[in-house]
């Protein structure tokens, strides 16, 4: 099908019981925001603090001092800030939500976006990939032993617990016509990243297997 049959049919009242539409949900993105804001007002609260602190007195004892200050003061503000702009996109987001939307079909795999619209055949989606998000077990293993919190799951995609960097949250795949990276999401706005994923592959391999059948 053409991408706009499909969004039409999404959009309609007679959706397949086999299609899975999803909108976004806007009660996600604003706990997101709010969540932003309070890692962000944290963030330029120290990053002011430390500012205070360390300007001019510590970039008049040598390059060592300064490079570390500087490079301190970087990430507090890249924390603080960025935050900031995060919760401005997510408010952005809640603004234009029927601007987006997601669509996998047994045939193909269609995004919405102000930007435009990504369509791909589901026979041309391969390398489903998930990227930097723990298994439910694990989430929860980590829960009882104390290990799990909102404040250090917003900043774990900088940090990770013992200092590792981490990689961003991302579900993606390869479109096989061009080998490019389609980016899916790289959050739960649609649906539980986990879920999608699972729907992705079970469409891609069926129709894998229809081919090769």
């Amino acid at each position: 099908m053409q991408a706009d049959e499909v969004l039409s049919r999404a959009r309609s009242a007679n959706v397949p019981p086999n299609w899975n539409v999803w909108p976004l949900r806007r009660d996600v993105v604003l706990r997101s925001a709010l969540g932003w804001i309070v890692t962000g007002i944290v963030g330029v609260a120290i990053f002011t603090a430390a500012a205070v602190a360390t300007i001019p007195g510590n970039f008049t004892k040598g390059n060592g001092s300064i490079v570390l200050t500087g490079l301190v003061l970087i990430i507090l503000a890249v924390a603080g800030f960025g935050g900031l702009g995060v919760a401005v996109y997510d408010f952005w987001r809640i603004a234009h939500t029927e601007s987006f939307l997601l669509i996998v079909t047994p045939e193909d795999y269609v995004k919405v976006e102000p930007r435009g619209i990504t369509h791909v055949p589901m026979e041309h989606v391969a390398n489903v990939t998930l990227r930097g998000v723990k298994a439910p077990a694990e989430r929860d293993l980590e829960a009882q032993r104390g290990g799990y919190s909102v404040t250090s799951h917003m900043l774990g995609t900088w940090v990770g617990n013992f200092g590792k960097p981490r990689v961003a949250p991302s579900l993606a795949f390869i479109d096989t016509r061009t080998n490019q990276e389609i980016v899916v999401c790289t959050d739960n706005t649609f649906d539980e990243m986990i879920v999608v994923e699972e729907i992705l592959l079970i469409h891609a391999k069926g129709k894998e297997r229809t081919y090769t059948g």
